[in-house]
């Protein structure tokens, strides 16, 4: 009987950590794009991330600095919750992206192969720029 009472204290005080770790969609579109007034700019990133059966998860993504870029389609590597993608070059934008991705939106870091530059990206999860 005390056995019984010890491995079901055991498993109750283990369930919130197992049921805690929800898995999230990675699907969707994250976006910091933003009309800027006074200079009429369009700045930020926006990326939208898909599910295809032949090559997994795949992303279009835009950037906008003063205007928007042209569309760049891209193979993202998720594993849990970290996500990572590479824009080859030459694309002007060409970089490596690691972050990660919760229900409120995907954060990390942007590396530019040219130059070496480095941007944090905070994209919340919501509609598109263009849908609004």
């Amino acid at each position: 009987m005390r056995f019984i009472i010890l491995l079901s204290i055991l498993f109750f005080s283990l369930s919130p950590t197992v049921y805690s770790e929800e898995k999230i969609d990675p699907t969707g579109t994250f976006s910091s794009l933003e009309y800027v007034e006074e200079g009429g700019d369009l700045v930020g990133e926006e990326i939208k991330i898909v599910y295809t059966s032949r090559s997994g998860y795949q992303a279009a993504i835009q950037f906008a600095e003063g205007e928007p870029s042209e569309l760049i389609v891209v193979k993202v590597n998720i594993k849990g919750n970290k996500v990572q993608f590479e824009i080859a070059e030459p694309d002007t934008f060409a970089g490596v992206f690691t972050g990660t991705l919760d229900i409120k939106g995907l954060k990390g870091v942007y590396r530019y192969k040219k130059g070496g530059l480095e941007t944090n990206w905070n994209l919340p999860r919501k509609a598109s720029y263009w849908d609004n």
